[in-house]
């Protein structure tokens, strides 16, 4: 198992992103726990599914990648269910698969603070590096971006330096 703590880009004052990774019998099992910040959370979806833009709201991010090449895939879990998933073959340049891969599960919970737990079916690939990042929307209306490593005078989550974490 993994644990990280991720940091703002800029402060957000008493609150913590902290999270678990656990790769375990072809699974990825990814938890982020949010205390301390005044996040708003979009509506449970009745029928979670893959969707575009969830980055827009409150949602967790895991970046993933080999320890070679320039290759990495990116995936969304929203606290609503809803999820979406990219690979890219480098920088921000997205393939043109369009498979899908089997649908992540989703809990989230909300007492004492934010709790999404989140289950990754059939993920075998040998990724060894990764980043796990968090876009917090606040009462404010401001958004917050976490990442374990910040680079650059923008927050950018694609950022190869940012994936330290190794499964």
């Amino acid at each position: 198992m993994a644990k990280f703590s991720l940091t703002p880009f800029a402060p957000v004052p008493k609150a913590q992103v902290r999270g678990e990774l656990l790769r375990k019998h072809g699974e990825l099992w990814v938890t982020f726990s949010v205390t301390g910040a005044d996040v708003v959370l979009p509506p449970l979806s009745s029928a979670p599914t893959f969707k575009e833009g969830l980055w827009q709201s409150t949602c967790f991010e895991l970046f993933v990648a080999g320890t070679t090449g320039p290759s990495y895939e990116e995936w969304n879990f929203s606290p609503s269910g809803d999820w979406w998933h990219a690979e890219f073959k480098d920088y921000r340049i997205q393939t043109e698969n369009t498979a899908r891969p089997a649908a992540p599960q989703i809990r989230t919970a909300t007492h004492s603070g934010v709790r999404i737990e989140i289950r990754v079916p059939a993920f075998s690939l040998p990724h060894s590096a990764c980043a796990p990042c968090a876009v917090l929307k606040h009462q404010s209306g401001e958004i917050s971006y976490w990442a374990m490593e910040h680079s650059g005078n923008k927050a950018d989550f694609h950022r190869r330096d940012s994936f330290v974490l190794h499964l």
